[in-house]
């Protein structure tokens, strides 16, 4: 997979990150076009669920995976969504079916405890999205959110999913880190300390070897695919998706 190992030891090093983004599309260009023409020839589509706190950007980043307006986006402090909803579009000739939840723990529509009980008894998801905005790692809704995950995933799930940081555009302009220089260095730091926090809300339940295994993307305005640590911040993550 591709994440950096170990966060809690400090052997993700901003170095290995720079290194594995060097070398993403020289050797692994053709495995995933390998995989793309595979996946555009199954008869059944790719079942995604998005799932994420209440104003993580659920909506907005099914919106830019899909490549169209279909999830309405939230501009409140409440839930736009108020139960599980079915999107339908396609991605390189893979058709897609993306389950957009609503946010965890809202008591409006089905709770986050009863979504994910609900994932795990059905094991139907090819790809899982973990939404959590970009400067929200120590919140406590965060906290419980992966609780609950950790403790009702089974491993085989946790193999098919993916972390994304998202509101990566919103992050950089932060009273405290929009004048600062080297925002790559910013954003690998942000992501290394997300890391960390992930593996202290999921120790108790899974093991090392699982937790260092979940890759991590950052998402940011579907206008805006470049970002200081990568060209197209989309592309890339439909990449690690399709790994």
């Amino acid at each position: 997979m591709a994440s950096c190992q170990g966060p809690t030891e400090n052997n993700c090093s901003i170095q290995s990150v720079e290194q594995y983004n060097s070398n993403f599309n020289e050797k692994e260009e053709k495995q995933i076009q390998d995989a793309i023409q595979r996946l555009s020839q199954r008869e059944d589509p790719v079942n995604i669920l998005v799932i994420g706190p209440t104003g993580a950007g659920k909506s907005t980043l099914i919106n830019a995976l899909l490549g169209d307006t279909v999830a309405k986006v939230g501009h409140g402090a409440g839930a736009v969504t108020s139960e599980v909803k079915v999107h339908e579009g396609a991605y390189e000739g893979i058709q897609l079916k993306v389950y957009d939840t609503t946010g965890f723990s809202d008591t409006r529509g089905k709770s986050g405890n009863s979504i994910v009980k609900e994932i795990a008894q059905s094991n139907k998801f090819d790809l899982i999205l973990i939404c959590v905005k970009m400067n929200h790692r120590a919140d406590e809704g965060v906290r419980k959110m992966f609780k609950v995950l950790g403790e009702n995933l089974r491993r085989e799930m946790w193999d098919r999913s993916v972390i994304v940081l998202t509101f990566a555009n919103a992050f950089l302009q932060l009273k405290n880190i929009k004048k600062l220089p080297n925002k790559a260095e910013i954003i690998k730091s942000e992501i290394e300390d997300f890391q960390g926090h992930v593996h202290g809300f999921l120790s108790p339940t899974l093991e090392k070897e699982t937790i260092d295994e979940i890759p991590f993307c950052i998402a940011g305005d579907e206008d805006e695919r470049q970002l200081p640590t990568t060209d197209d911040w989309l592309k890339e993550l439909w990449n690690k998706c399709i790994k």
